[in-house]
């Protein structure tokens, strides 16, 4: 099987991962995908014990749950596609547990809902301040479909005691844009209305957006913003939220 190379955790996937875990219970059940933030959360959650997996792409970050004694030992992991290097190719067929299934399961909001605590880690491009996320264009390009987010999203509501946690960098272009933006545009697709997220995270903390009000909600958002661009938000706002 071809091999697929990790992307390097570096100091804002750790702080991401670092706040994120605050949100993690023993006895959770994740969704997350593959990249930086994925492994740095796994990594994160090596003291925690019994969590349980269930996802529509895992990587690496399978491994390092499993080594910790962080998975649940006797909990099946249920994923569609296992993209990782030689190790995590070894792993994977001594792993009883592992149930490789296809999309019409990874992705069934139903499934998803009848699993307590299901709390779905997905990544974006922009959160307004509204709480909608863009997970699809970048100025105006669309860089990828929706993929799963929505399904993932639909199951996380579904679930007693569930959530759903975007992760993002507050940046892009070196720190020159915020991707806490005041509202997306015509260069952006709402991929997720506001009505689903609970929680976002940047590197600078954790935005807590369920059941708070619209003024809440831009509050919080704008706290994890770069400081470099808080001021332009904060004013932004204040327009936005004087025609309301």
């Amino acid at each position: 099987m071809p091999e697929f190379k990790d992307a390097a955790v570096g100091p804002t996937e750790a702080a991401i991962a670092r706040h994120l875990v605050e949100l993690v219970r023993d006895g959770d059940t994740l969704q997350f995908g593959v990249g930086g933030v994925p492994m740095a959360v796994a990594a994160s959650l090596s003291a925690h014990r019994r969590l349980r997996l269930f996802s529509g792409m895992l990587g690496s970050g399978l491994k390092t749950l499993w080594h910790s004694g962080a998975l649940a030992p006797d909990a099946r992991i249920v994923t569609g596609v296992l993209l990782g290097d030689s190790s995590l190719h070894a792993l994977a067929p001594q792993l009883e547990q592992l149930w490789l299934t296809d999309v019409r399961h990874t992705h069934d909001p139903e499934a998803m809902g009848r699993i307590p605590r299901f709390i779905a880690i997905n990544s974006a491009v922009q959160v307004d301040l509204w709480g909608q996320v863009n997970s699809e264009r970048t100025n105006g390009v669309v860089q990828a479909g929706a993929g799963g987010l929505p399904a993932f999203a639909q199951g996380a509501l579904r679930s007693e005691g569930g959530r759903l946690i975007i992760c993002l960098p507050s940046t892009a272009r070196a720190g020159q844009v915020s991707r806490i933006v005041p509202s997306l545009d015509d260069a952006s697709l709402c991929t997720l209305p506001r009505h689903c997220v609970d929680a976002v995270i940047t590197e600078h903390g954790t935005a807590q957006l369920r059941g708070v009000s619209m003024q809440e909600r831009a509050r919080q958002l704008i706290r994890i913003a770069a400081p470099e661009h808080q001021e332009h938000l904060e004013t932004t706002w204040y327009e936005m939220a004087r025609r309301l």
